[in-house]
Formats: structure tokens, C-alpha cells, sequence
């Protein structure tokens, strides 16, 4: 079974409905065994990233950047900062003074969990959609290796509810799902079980069903963000960019390779379940697995990290609204990530963190120049819940350090290039959650896998 990117070594075990890892029978130095796929160390910080076509700039994994230690009261105390990072990216001095009372007077925010609201089901690798109506759409993952989960929820801001909503055509978990024009969602790939899968369901709010779709991806594709092209040639289409698989789409056991390939959804001008796919010509300079990736001012995209095999990545491409052709950015991220995080800011800069071995730095991806600079984390850490906030700020949530799994939640300023830490924890600390912004600014924060190993239904809500 492939599993997203943990520093752990984990084994499954059913337990009254929940799903247990247990550090027994598991591969050495924090690999987890997946099948046939792109397997990355993450016991240890990672490894220089042996790149044979990548943009130019250090693929040195370290980095000695500065932190700040969270202390008992949950305040942090800064550390200074021994060494910036490779020339991938540069450290940047956090605090602009000029800021600083703005951001005093906005304040950290506060994390809470509700009585009572749960997910309907344990819940892991899932997707998290919020709807036009406001609703957030949460379908499929898993919540034991045997049971990939075709079941969807419908959390409701207003009625402050969560409900089963309907079922897909199929389980699914690592897979893609993003909102249409329309306002019906796409959710296609991941896999099911042992296997990567290309079919899709096309999920319709007005009647609350989902319909499969008569195609399919070009190939089996899991692990591959979804991204709405807003403007140029891929207007309206959503692309699928990198990932595993790349088997026949009726393919029905076996694990691929890792893609460099991407494919394109149109949903055409009557019901997205009668859109269709196509394999983009243009594809990405290497073969990325667990790639983050974001839309950028101007329709293009930008795809960054990943893993090819044991090797995590640190190198960047994009590709603009014409979808001839990725290119290399101008310089790398301070550390190679994979399993990383992606958002874009209101400036069309994008934010990046976390990956396998605990990344000691953010790194913020800015289009004018095409290039990268760093932050330093308080603590490092990977797999969080990211969000941006209706403020422009970011919200962090949970993830896991070197000294075990974070119940903290951090905001980050872009403008002063500060973090606060929020009041409050999540109910449990845990990994792998999904974080959805409402229409109101609020943030739920929902699903992962405690620091006990158990796969949880648990929902926090952040408000600013």
C-alpha cells in the first residue's frame, strides 16, 4: 500500500474501527514500504538530491537555518541563525518593525474543537472542497490498508453540521479533486486499495450525487495536485500534473512509475460528467511524485519538489497560460521537499513548507523574479495543515517534529515575516489533517493520523 510521506515506520492494524500503526515488521530507516513506488528515507533529514535535469542551483538537502524553541507555555524564544541555507534560496530576516503594530492588533487567532463534530468516519489522505455554497466537500481516503474509502461528507457552516454525504463510483485515497466553473467537482486518480486507478467522479451539489465519468486520465495517476486554469489556453480545464502510476487506464493490478506527465480536464459546456480528458504535450523536466503545486498570476502553474524513486527534490518548474512547455525557475528551494505544502498568497507569491526529515525552513516563491527565498520555522517540521487566511496571513496546523506530533498552530505574516502561535491546540495533535478556509475566515481543520498512530474523524476550527 503506498502511504503519503511520514516520518515513521508504520504498520497498520484494525482496532474497533479505527486504523493503528505499530513500528513492528516496518522497513528500516523510516521508508515506508510502498509497493512499486517512490519510497523516500524520512527518518533522517534529507538526503542531496541527485537531479539529472533540474534547474539551476544547489541540490544540497542541509540547511543550518535559524529557529525559534517553542517553550513550555506555548510562547516562542528566538535561536539565532547559525547559517543560511544553500544557495537555493536565502534566509530572510524575519520582522519588518513598520508591521508590527498591524499585526499585533490582528493577533494570532485561536484554535477550537466543538463537541460533537466529527467526520462521519475516520478519515486519512482525503481531499477537503469547499463548494460555492459554502460547504466543504470531504471525500474518500482511508481508514485501514483493506478499506480506501468511497464515502464523502458535507460539513455546513452555517448549521455548524457535518453529514454523510454521497459515495463515489469507487474508494479512493492520494487522489485529486478540484472545483469547476460550475460549481460541480471533479475528483479523479488516487488509488484504491494496492492500485493507482484514472478513473473519475463528477459530484453535482444541486442533487447531492455523484456521476462517474465515462473517461479517464491519460494513465493511472496518483499523488498529482489538480489545478483550475483561469486563464489562456487551459481557461476553465483543470490539470493534473505529475504524480504515480502511469499504467493503463483499465489497468486493473500494479503500481506505475513516478510521471512526469500531465493531463488535462475539460468539462465542456454542458455537465462536467460528459468532460473529457487529454495527456498535455508539454511535461515537466523530471519525474515528480508527491510535487506540490500552485496557480500563479497570469493562468500559469507552478510545480515544486517532490520524489523520483528514494530521492527528494528541491528543484522548481513552471508553465505559463499557453501550456507550451515547463521551464526551470532561477533558483531552488532551500531544501529539497517532498509530501511538501503549497498556497498562494494575494500578491500571487506562493508559500511552501514542510516534506520529509523535518525542514527547518518555508520557502516563498515569487513570479516577478522567477526565484525563491527562505524563512526560518520555529520549529522544524513536516506534513502540517496549511491555509490562507482571509487576512493574507497563513495559517500552519499540527505536523510532526523531531520530538513528536504538533498540536500547535502558527500563522505567518508574509508582509513582516513573522509567525505567532495561535491560542489553543488541535484536539488531538495530529498529521495529514486537511485545512479549508470558509467564507466567513474561519478554518476547519479535519481528519490525519494522531501521534498515537490511529487514524482520526477529529475537526478543530481556527478563527483569526
Amino acid at each position: 500500500m503506498r502511504l503519503r510521506l511520514l516520518p515513521i515506520t508504520l504498520l497498520f492494524a484494525a482496532s474497533a474501527g479505527s486504523a493503528c500503526f505499530s513500528s513492528s515488521s516496518s522497513p528500516p530507516q523510516g521508508q515506508l514500504d510502498a509497493s512499486g513506488g517512490s519510497d523516500v528515507n524520512l527518518g533522517e533529514p534529507d538526503a542531496p538530491a541527485d537531479v539529472s535535469m533540474s534547474a539551476e542551483g544547489s541540490v544540497d538537502g542541509s540547511v543550518d537555518a535559524s529557529a525559534e524553541a517553542t517553550t513550555p507555555d506555548g510562547t516562542m524564544a528566538d535561536a539565532p541563525v547559525e547559517a543560511a541555507p544553500p544557495d537555493g534560496g536565502t534566509v530572510v530576516d524575519a520582522g519588518d518593525a513598520s508591521h508590527a503594530d498591524a499585526d499585533a492588533a490582528l493577533g494570532p487567532g485561536s484554535v477550537t474543537s466543538t463537541s460533537g463534530l466529527a467526520l462521519t468516519t475516520f478519515r486519512q489522505e482525503h481531499t477537503a472542497t469547499l463548494l460555492a455554497s459554502g460547504k466543504v466537500l470531504f471525500c474518500g481516503g482511508y481508514s485501514s490498508p483493506a478499506n480506501s474509502l468511497a464515502s464523502c461528507d458535507l460539513f455546513d457552516p452555517v448549521a455548524n453540521t457535518i453529514i454523510a454525504g454521497p459515495s463515489m463510483s469507487v474508494g479512493r485515497y492520494l487522489h485529486s479533486a478540484a472545483l469547476l466553473p460550475n460549481g460541480q467537482v471533479l475528483v479523479a486518480g488516487g488509488l484504491t486499495t494496492n492500485n493507482e486507478i484514472a478513473s473519475a467522479d463528477v459530484y453535482d451539489p444541486t442533487s447531492n450525487t455523484f456521476t462517474p465519468l465515462a473517461g479517464s486520465m491519460s494513465v493511472t495517476r496518483a499523488e498529482a495536485p489538480a489545478l483550475l486554469l483561469s486563464t489562456g489556453a487551459g481557461a476553465g480545464k483543470v490539470l493534473f500534473v505529475g504524480g504515480v502510476g502511469g499504467l493503463a487506464p483499465d489497468a486493473s493490478t500494479g503500481t506505475g512509475a513516478t510521471l512526469a506527465t500531465a493531463d488535462l480536464f475539460d468539462p465542456g459546456d454542458a455537465s462536467a460528467a460528459q468532460g473529457t480528458f487529454s495527456l498535455l504535450a508539454a511535461h515537466l523536466g523530471i519525474a515528480r511524485s508527491q510535487l506540490a503545486a500552485a496557480s500563479l498570476p497570469g493562468g500559469g502553474i507552478l510545480a515544486v519538489g517532490g520524489a523520483d524513486l528514494l530521492v527528494n527534490d528541491n528543484t522548481a518548474e513552471t508553465i505559463d497560460a499557453g501550456l507550451g512547455a515547463f521551464a526551470p525557475t532561477a533558483n531552488t528551494m532551500s531544501v529539497p521537499r517532498a509530501a511538501a505544502s503549497a498556497t498562494v498568497l494575494p500578491d500571487g507569491r506562493v508559500f511552501i513548507v514542510g516534506g520529509a526529515g523535518y525542514p527547518a525552513t518555508a520557502d516563498i516563491y515569487d513570479p516577478t523574479t522567477n526565484s525563491f527565498s527562505s524563512v526560518p520555522l520555529p520549529v522544524p517540521a513536516a506534513n502540517q495543515a496549511l491555509a490562507t487566511l482571509k487576512s493574507g496571513r497563513v495559517m500552519l496546523a499540527g505536523g510532526q517534529s523531531a520530538g513528536g506530533f504538533l498540536g500547535t498552530v502558527l500563522v505567518f505574516d508574509p508582509v513582516t515575516q513573522q509567525f505567532s502561535t495561535a491560542s489553543g491546540t488541535l484536539n488531538p495533535p495530529r498529521v495529514l489533517a486537511t485545512a479549508t478556509t470558509l467564507p466567513d475566515g474561519r478554518v476547519i481543520i479535519a481528519g490525519g493520523q494522531n501521534g498515537a498512530g490511529f487514524i482520526v474523524p477529529a475537526v478543530d476550527i481556527f478563527t483569526e
